[in-house]
């Protein structure tokens, strides 16, 4: 495991759940959890782009 970093208050930190490794998120508060398999991150990241693409467009 890697050590967590912090993103704008949300912690990224590399881990397993069950047989599977991807991302664990967190906040910082504790009250919210999410595991984000390795398989699904080359889409996660596709649909990031495209989310921050249409932000900046906006006006």
């Amino acid at each position: 495991m890697t050590t967590a970093q912090r993103h704008d208050g949300i912690r990224i930190k590399l881990g397993r759940m069950g047989r599977q490794t991807g991302l664990l998120l967190s906040a910082p508060d504790g009250y919210g959890e999410a595991f984000i398999p390795r398989e699904a991150l080359p889409d996660l990241r596709r649909r990031l782009a495209r989310a921050q693409a249409n932000i900046e467009a906006r006006p």
